[in-house]
């Protein structure tokens, strides 16, 4: 269980974000810093988000979220490349 997490709502969030995870786009970046800094300033909106799509009562959401929780709670991966496939198959 991670911490600040009385009622087991982070191993809800984990069970589904395994099964369903969230991708959300960054802009254009060069270095693994710059994908480190979008995150630093997008962080508590990114948490709130996350954690509404699986646990719409906020009441039951950790009380301290913090940069480091975030962490703690979400596993990121930053990828350099996204391609959209049609919906006839093709990918532009």
């Amino acid at each position: 269980m991670k911490s600040d997490d009385e009622g087991g709502v982070a191993d809800l969030v984990f069970k589904n974000l395994v099964e369903e995870p969230s991708l959300y786009l960054v802009p254009d970046w060069e270095e693994p810093e710059e994908c480190q800094q979008v995150i630093r300033d997008v962080w508590p909106a990114l948490f709130e988000a996350m954690l509404m799509g699986w646990v719409t009562d906020p009441d039951l959401w950790p009380s301290s979220r913090t940069l480091p929780v975030f962490h703690e709670w979400f596993e990121l991966e930053f990828f350099g490349v996204v391609e959209d496939i049609c919906s006839d198959g093709t990918i532009p």
